[in-house]
């Protein structure tokens, strides 16, 4: 097993964490013996720390089996085969860790004649996603290579608050690095690594974890011997910074279970709504780009057609086309139905109500692009651009029952936004449902007839509001049906 690479993250909970206990039985080993661990070779090249044993009491597998065995027997539970526990380590990784058979077979021994020679020569050990999972979050990696993995107190900055605590933690450490630097020192980059890498990376996260291992275990000989290092200020210095970590790692799971239970749609919705929007933004520039171009043809064919005396039949049915093609590609927008959009800017095409016949009514072959003049008498020209290309509007649910004032129709049309619907295409509403909308929005253009005498206040909404309580008032007794106000016809467009 020599030639295996084994890794893992800090886990979520500190019991669990593999980096952790090891940084403290490093620790522990080298504060209470450092003498032992030096880095000059003999005459057989051999250097004392490489067969330095990080846990004095477990030098072969049968002291592991015991160690497990004391924990399981006081826990009460029966367990067969005891030297690795690998086969519960495997259980969990392939179900709720949901890793696939290949990626568990990276942390285990069966990573090798049963894989390919792919796998075993270049294939990474170290995948992501197991180590995430090994870390006891979910083994999801996205795009960017990112995962769920989040441990508040491994982004304490220890150095900030206590310079030098690597030297603090291992007084030896200087000395070591002189010796792996003398003729007889080990000058491989094995040493070099762990001396100048490793080591300060496991100081590291013993002062970062222990801000909640001395408050778990006050009495255990590693606690004591963390706090007579790093001196009376860390006992106050952790417990301020586990508030901050238990806010941070509250929102992160927070966030992570949103995530988790809306199937990732939360996270997504931004970015896919800022593309669809991007989208739709292109799709009416785009739009736009030949509404302009279609009309300017349009200008240049009519005057061209008035100027040689040609029909409009052929005009009208070559219009008539484009147009409906034109509005079938086109990306409808809110402000279409609104008094500023291209329908407005049309108002005076959409009047006229006239298809793509000739004035004779008879269908004629088209014979050239061209289109009919601006003027001249309704019943000889082209279907409107405005009544062509303005949105179709859904068919409201109107009430049968008229409204009792005033006031209430105005609520009614803010609340249903049916003032939006004036300009749109209502052709295919029941018949029913145009009166009602007809009847109703022709008070509430009477509405703001009289909003616009009505000097205060300034806000467009107070003086309607404020216009409709005077319609009220003036009205009477008389009932919305039999008043003025509520006998308004509106011709529905």
């Amino acid at each position: 097993q020599g030639t295996r690479v084994a890794g893992a993250w800090p886990h979520k909970d500190l019991w669990k964490c593999t980096e952790f206990f090891l940084a403290a039985s490093l620790f522990m080993r080298l504060h209470q013996e450092p003498d032992g661990f030096s880095f000059t070779c003999n005459e057989e090249g051999q250097c004392p720390w490489r067969h330095f044993p990080i846990v004095e009491n477990w030098r072969d597998p049968s002291s592991a089996e015991t160690a497990y065995k004391s924990v399981l027997s006081h826990l009460g539970i029966s367990w067969k085969h005891l030297v690795h526990m690998r086969s519960a380590g495997i259980e969990d990784a392939s179900s709720w860790g949901n890793l696939s058979p290949d990626e568990t077979s990276t942390m285990s021994k069966h990573w090798g004649k049963t894989t390919c020679r792919l796998r075993m020569s270049y294939i990474s050990e170290l995948q992501r996603g197991v180590i995430a999972c090994l870390s006891g979050f979910g083994s999801e990696v996205r795009g960017d290579g990112t995962t769920d993995w989040f441990v508040a107190e491994c982004y304490l900055d220890v150095e900030a608050e206590f310079p030098g605590f690597v030297e603090q933690m291992y007084p030896c450490l200087q000395q070591w690095i002189e010796d792996a630097e003398e003729p007889s020192g080990d000058k491989t980059d094995c040493a070099h690594n762990f001396l100048h890498h490793l080591l300060p990376h496991l100081a590291l996260r013993l002062a970062q974890r222990g801000t909640y291992f001395i408050k778990w275990a006050p009495k255990h000989p590693l606690a004591k011997a963390l706090l007579s290092v790093m001196g009376p200020r860390y006992e106050k210095w952790a417990a301020m910074k586990r508030k901050e970590c238990d806010a941070n790692m509250a929102q992160h799971m927070m966030e992570l279970g949103l995530k988790n239970n809306l199937g990732g749609t939360l996270y997504d919705m931004a970015s896919r709504l800022d593309r669809i929007e991007k989208q739709r933004k292109r799709d009416r520039k785009q739009s736009s780009k030949m509404y302009k171009l279609m009309k300017t043809v349009a200008s240049q064919n009519a005057e061209l057609l008035k100027r040689s005396g040609g029909s409009t039949g052929v005009a009208g049915s070559f219009l008539s086309s484009s147009l409906a093609r034109l509005r079938a590609q086109r990306v409808p927008r809110a402000e279409d139905s609104g008094s500023n959009g291209v329908s407005s800017s049309s108002s005076g095409d959409s009047s006229s109500d006239s298809s793509s016949s000739s004035e004779d009514g008879a269908e004629r072959p088209m014979a050239a692009p061209v289109v009919a003049p601006a003027q001249g008498p309704a019943a000889a020209r082209p279907l409107g651009l405005g009544r062509v290309l303005r949105a179709t509007a859904v068919q409201p649910i109107l009430s049968t029952k008229f409204p009792s004032s005033v006031v209430q129709l105005l609520n009614e049309h803010n609340r249903m936004g049916l003032n939006k619907l004036r300009l749109a295409d209502k052709q295919h509403w029941d018949g029913s449902v145009r009166t009602r909308y007809s009847r109703r929005q022709g008070v509430f253009e009477a509405i703001e007839r009289k909003a616009q005498i009505v000097r205060s206040p300034s806000d467009v909404a107070a003086r309607m509001a404020k216009a409709a309580a005077e319609m009220d008032k003036e009205r009477g007794t008389a009932s919305m049906t039999a008043s003025r106000c509520g006998a308004v016809k509106h011709v529905p467009t």
